[in-house]
């Protein structure tokens, strides 16, 4: 892919095949996020909003390893009470972005970023299923991953040290 398909490309399926070994973990489990979040209406079982949440606080700082464990078991409990498919889609969708290997045991499903890649695609499904969402969707996911074609700017470091690091501090509790 060409940096002007990544700007003209309307599928966020080729994207996210394009991204598979150029995004990171974390950024697969924040898009996987995102696209829950874009449902959350259909996340009507507790269990589901919750694995979402913990899942986005995990993302950000990394922190909560058996906490991911137990949301992830909890929301798959709550795929079952739901009443139809695309409630039971989306709270799978909930279920995947909390996936998260625990320390020790080695998943038939590949390495945590190959999971998070495929968590990412599990909610993109659920959401791009609604045709009229998918430019919004393909937004969110150049939002989110940026443009892989550009390295991002680095700032002088005096810029970096100005008021004892503050925009250090500022860019990494983003």
């Amino acid at each position: 892919m060409t940096e002007v398909e990544w700007r003209e490309c309307a599928d966020p399926a080729i994207i996210l095949a394009f991204l598979r070994t150029r995004g990171s973990t974390r950024k697969f489990r924040l898009f996987a996020c995102a696209c829950c979040r874009q449902v959350w209406d259909l996340l009507t079982d507790w269990r589901s909003r919750h694995a979402v949440e913990v899942a986005e606080r995990f993302a950000e700082n990394g922190t909560g390893a058996e906490k991911m464990w137990a949301v992830h078991w909890e929301a798959t409990e709550a795929i079952w009470a739901l009443p139809s498919p695309a409630f039971r889609d989306a709270a799978r969708a909930a279920v995947d972005s909390a996936a998260y290997e625990r320390p020790g045991w080695t998943s038939p499903l590949g390495t945590p970023a190959e999971r998070a890649w495929q968590a990412a695609i599990n909610a993109s499904n659920v959401l791009t299923r609604d045709r009229t969402r998918r430019s919004d969707h393909v937004a969110l996911v150049r939002c989110i991953f940026g443009n892989p074609f550009r390295t991002p700017l680095a700032l002088p470091s005096v810029v970096l040290e100005w008021e004892n690091d503050r925009c250090r501090r500022i860019a990494e509790s983003l």
